[in-house]
C-alpha cells in the first residue's frame, strides 16, 4: 500500500493515477473487517420552540449540554 501510494504520488498520468488509486481503494475494501456506514454526528435542539436549548449549558463544551435538560416552551 505504501508503495502504491508513493507510485501513485508522482505519478503525471491521470489514468495510471487514478487507476492506482482504485486498486489501493479496493485492497483497503478486500482487507476491511468493518466499514463503518454512518458518523456520530451531534445533536442540538434550538429553535423558536426550544425554551432551554442545551446550548451552552456546559461551557468549555462545544455541543449541547445533556438532552434531559432540554425544554419546549408550553
Amino acid at each position: 500500500m505504501d508503495a502504491w501510494y508513493d507510485q501513485q504520488a508522482g505519478e503525471r498520468d491521470h489514468t495510471k493515477r487514478q487507476d492506482l488509486l482504485d486498486k489501493m481503494q479496493q485492497k483497503r475494501y478486500d482487507a476491511a473487517r468493518c466499514m463503518p456506514i454512518w458518523a456520530h454526528d451531534f445533536l442540538w435542539a434550538s429553535g423558536l420552540r426550544a425554551a432551554v436549548s442545551g446550548l451552552t449549558l456546559i461551557p468549555p463544551f462545544a455541543y449541547a449540554g445533556p438532552d434531559e435538560d432540554v425544554q419546549r416552551k408550553s
